[in-house]
């Protein structure tokens, strides 16, 4: 039984090609192997001598490829960091400030106190202010900061610029 149906469906298909092909008119008989193989290619839709005609085109559009924006990828600039200068001493509560970048709709902030980032005291995605308030400060302890900037319109993924960092000593 697996045998009848593996058949019928070999002979079902054979007979549809056999249709498609018919449909896709004769072969181009001005096209001979002595003019040249590019000859022919342009002649039959870039497959030479096969007599497919326009059909590789026609197949193709149904599966279009996918068009990419570059804008969609575009990777945001750089942010510039402004306030606090590196090791200044700040009083009260910080007030984090950076320009904005080009091509950015949200910034990721980190503050840490080590340089490395790994005991962060502030994690946030999403900022979409260019200034930040810091009140968490305890007086003595240096703290270190960086600002990465985001475009979250971009298709499956965000696309984030490098982080720029920087430090401040709360007095």
């Amino acid at each position: 039984m697996k045998y009848f149906i593996a058949l019928f469906a070999f002979f079902l298909t054979l007979g549809l090609t056999t249709r498609t092909l018919a449909a896709a008119g004769p072969a181009d008989a001005s096209c001979k192997p002595a003019e040249g193989e590019a000859a022919c290619a342009d002649a039959h839709g870039g497959h030479a001598g096969h007599g497919h005609g326009d059909l590789s085109e026609r197949m193709n559009s149904l599966f279009p490829e996918k068009q990419k924006d570059p804008e969609m990828s575009k990777v945001p600039a750089v942010v510039e960091l402004t306030a606090p200068k590196f090791l200044s001493r700040v009083e009260g509560p910080a007030v984090l400030e950076w320009k904005e970048a080009i091509g950015a709709n949200a910034y990721h902030l980190q503050v840490a106190t080590d340089p490395n980032f790994k005991w962060l005291v502030i994690n946030d995605h999403f900022v979409k202010t260019t200034s930040f308030e810091f009140t968490q400060a305890e007086a003595g302890k240096k703290y270190f900061w960086r600002v990465a900037a985001y475009n979250t319109n971009n298709e499956s993924t965000f696309t984030k610029s490098l982080f720029s960092s920087s430090a401040f000593v709360a007095k």
